[in-house]
């Protein structure tokens, strides 16, 4: 079918009228009860304010519209070139976006100097309410004795600590000089002759400590023996002050014996007789004895 060219009468009594642009050829889009509102054109200038009841066309008023969310839009987010805003005051998004990337970048590029060694890489450490205290360097003099309130290092204080701790674990025990420098050597103590006593036959022996002011008797040893066997039952006894404190202890055997004392038997008070004694194991039977003793 060939195509129908515009004029009137193409269809019957309908026709296209094409003949006016933007008349003839005009759409106009009808409201209730009211004029159609035309389109328009390109060129027009946009709606701007509010609105009444002027005449606009659609392209008047789509501009407007693009107008009144580009202006509100820009208030919001700010224009291109607004100062950033790094603190809690009023500002566009543009502004607060601005001050976010200038803090970001300022933590981003924080150096860390170390071209003077001991002055640019030094570390202090704070203190509570003063100022911080060096680390120091590993040359440093250690401190010694006690401390106040002097500005210390850190290296200097822990070197002192190093070397008090160092001291106290360092402690040497001398044993050159026996009953001196190694302690207490029970072999230091003199044997004397009032701590033997040999009498004749079917005789106690008897070692006697007396009494002196301001002393007390320490017997840590004692020894005995008969020279034959047996024939009644011998006994030792040590008493303080008259009060026995050690026996009677049977003796059936003629030994020799020995009886040791840790800690010593020692005097109640000072001023006090201390006595040892071995009993007579029989006729012709000699009793002995010899103690270890100190009185201080």
């Amino acid at each position: 079918m060939p195509a129908l060219d515009a004029g009137p009468n193409i269809i019957g009594k309908v026709g296209i009228d094409q003949t006016t642009d933007g008349t003839t050829n005009a759409v106009n889009l009808k409201t209730s009860g009211g004029a159609g509102a035309t389109i328009g054109v390109g060129t027009e200038t946009p709606a701007v304010a509010t609105e009444d009841n002027t005449s606009r066309t659609l392209v008047s008023l789509l501009k407007g519209i693009k107008n009144t969310l580009y202006v509100s839009m820009l208030g919001v987010l700010g224009a291109t070139n607004g100062a950033k805003v790094v603190t809690d005051a009023d500002g566009t998004v543009q502004q607060y976006l601005r001050g976010l990337v200038s803090l970001v970048a300022g933590i981003l590029s924080v150096k860390i100097d170390q071209t003077t060694d001991g002055t640019t890489n030094a570390v202090n450490v704070k203190t509570s309410g003063g100022a911080g205290a060096t680390i120091g360097v590993g040359t440093e003099t250690p401190l010694v004795g006690t401390e106040d309130g002097t500005s210390r290092t850190l290296v200097s204080l822990l070197k002192g600590i190093k070397n008090t701790v160092y001291g106290i674990l360092s402690v040497k025990i001398d044993q050159t000089t026996p009953g001196t420098t190694n302690g207490v050597d029970r072999r230091a103590i003199p044997s004397v002759a009032a701590d033997n006593h040999a009498p004749v036959d079917n005789t106690s022996a008897v070692v006697t400590y007396g009494a002196s002011a301001g002393v007390k008797h320490y017997l840590y040893d004692v020894f005995w023996s008969y020279d034959v066997t047996l024939t009644a039952v011998g006994t030792l006894a040590i008493t303080d002050d008259g009060a026995t404190v050690f026996g009677p202890l049977s003796i059936t055997q003629p030994g020799p014996g020995f009886l040791h004392f840790d800690p010593p038997i020692v005097s109640s008070v000072a001023n006090k007789a201390m006595v040892v004694t071995l009993t007579t194991g029989g006729a012709l039977i000699q009793g002995a004895l010899a103690c270890r003793h100190e009185a201080k």
